[in-house]
């Protein structure tokens, strides 16, 4: 959400709550509330676990739900940047071609997805 207000020059608190987050990037685009309402619940992972030895940890399964809920949200936010693309790790762009363009990024995500993006010069 962060990288979202960013790219939009939108400016935001310094917090980790989603649901704020995400009211201000509903503002910009209002097709991405059903994806920001399903996203807000991981607000409670935000400092949670930071540290060693959290009162509480996740099991496999939540943790895997977690994670997507997360990737679900950033398909579609990515997919709203021009020249993006969120895709299995295997079927991404080679990152030394990706180096030798340099309006062109690429870099691998969680779970064996990468990210391959292309800023267009404002």
């Amino acid at each position: 959400m962060k990288a979202f207000l960013t790219w939009h020059d939108a400016a935001f608190r310094e917090v980790h709550n989603l649901e704020e987050l995400g009211a201000s990037c509903i503002r910009l685009d209002s097709t991405l509330a059903s994806a920001v309402t399903r996203v807000t619940v991981l607000t409670k992972y935000a400092v949670r676990f930071r540290y060693p030895g959290a009162p509480y940890e996740p099991d496999v399964e939540e943790a895997q739900e977690s994670l997507g809920l997360a990737l679900e949200f950033m398909e579609t936010v990515l997919g709203d940047f021009p020249g993006s693309s969120w895709k299995k790790a295997d079927e991404r762009t080679s990152a030394s071609r990706a180096r030798a363009n340099p309006k062109r990024g690429h870099t691998s995500g969680p779970a064996g997805y990468s990210v391959t993006f292309r800023l267009p010069v404002r």
